[in-house]
C-alpha cells in the first residue's frame, strides 16, 4: 500500500488545456519531424550511393529561399534522371521546417487553448518573423 503525498489545501494538480500537454504534442512533432529529415537524408544518400557509387554531391540551390528549395527539389524528384538529390533536399527541408511548425503550434495553442494574448501576439511576431525570412533569399 503506497502513501499519497500530503498535498496543502489549495493546492491543485495542474490540468492542461483541452486534455493535452502542448509541451508533450510539441516534442512529439518536433521528434517525428527529425527522424522524418533523418530517413529521407539517408534514404537520398543511399540511393546517390547505390546509383553514382559516389556520397559526393552538388548542392544546386544557392541563392534560393526556402520554397524555392522544395519546389525544386521536388520537380527534381518527380522529373529528374538524378532524384536522390532532390531526396536529399527534401529531408533538409523538413529539417528547416520543423521548428517553423512549432512555432505555428504555439501560436495555435495560445490562441486558442490557453487564449494568453500576450503570449499569442509575441508567438505570432516570431512567426511573422521566420515566415518573411523563409522567403528571404
Amino acid at each position: 500500500m503506497k502513501a499519497e503525498p500530503a498535498r496543502s489545501a489549495g493546492m491543485e494538480e495542474a490540468v492542461p488545456h483541452g486534455g493535452f500537454d502542448i509541451e508533450v504534442v510539441i516534442g512529439t512533432a518536433l521528434s517525428i519531424g527529425v527522424l522524418i529529415s533523418a530517413g529521407l537524408v539517408i534514404l537520398g544518400l543511399a540511393w546517390h550511393w547505390l546509383t553514382t557509387g559516389q556520397l559526393t554531391f552538388h548542392l544546386p540551390f544557392t541563392g534560393a529561399n526556402l520554397f524555392d528549395v522544395i519546389a525544386q527539389s521536388i520537380r527534381r524528384v518527380v522529373n529528374d534522371h538524378d532524384r536522390s538529390i532532390g531526396v536529399i533536399w527534401l529531408g533538409l527541408s523538413v529539417l528547416m521546417l520543423t521548428p517553423y511548425a512549432r512555432v505555428v503550434a504555439s501560436v495555435i495553442y495560445f490562441a486558442f487553448a490557453d487564449r494568453d494574448w500576450k503570449f499569442t501576439a509575441i508567438t505570432l511576431f516570431v512567426l511573422i518573423v521566420l515566415t518573411v525570412s523563409l522567403f528571404i533569399r
